[in-house]
């Protein structure tokens, strides 16, 4: 009796010490579904851009900082989207992430046939995301000795976002 006693404080500890660990990791489940509106309302041109330099991580990956999921939860959306006639599902992505502090926020790039770019999450009171992803339809560049530009449709967006929020 003694034993199990013991055993069951011991395992209380670890229990403890998991969910220490986790709150310091502080892991999401990221899922990222870009989607393109086919028939927009408006003729809006695209403004010229200049690269960033390559996130450091991709999806994909697996290391300490991103690992793979396996499962997307949003497939319904997806569908929804993709019977849709007015939009096209261009990517659909997911992975897990630790996520800290704006100053150890790194970047994951997002890379398919047709969107690139990279997506970053920092923790203060809310979790915020930062994208800035872009379309690869027919690519115009503009190169030069110093710089590369696209002339692109672009996404910048900066969300906070609140716990269990999609």
């Amino acid at each position: 009796m003694k034993s199990l006693s013991l055993i069951r404080s011991m395992l209380f500890v670890a229990l403890m010490s998991f969910g220490a660990l986790a709150h310091a990791q502080q892991w999401y489940h990221v899922e990222l579904i870009v989607f393109e509106v086919l028939n927009p309302s408006d003729n809006e041109q695209s403004p010229v851009f200049t690269l960033q330099d390559p996130a450091p991580l991709k999806v994909g990956m697996a290391n300490k900082v991103i690992q793979p999921a396996g499962n997307k939860n949003l497939t319904d959306i997806s569908q929804r989207l993709r019977n849709s006639a007015g939009y096209r599902v261009i990517s659909h992505q997911t992975w897990q992430q630790a996520v800290g502090s704006r100053s150890r926020a790194q970047a994951v790039a997002i890379d398919s046939d047709r969107v690139q770019g990279q997506v970053r999450f920092h923790i203060a009171t809310y979790l915020h995301a930062s994208l800035d992803l872009w379309l690869q339809d027919g690519v115009r560049s503009v190169e030069s000795d110093s710089y590369h530009t696209l002339h692109q449709p672009r996404l910048v967006e900066l969300r906070r976002i609140r716990s269990k929020q999609v």
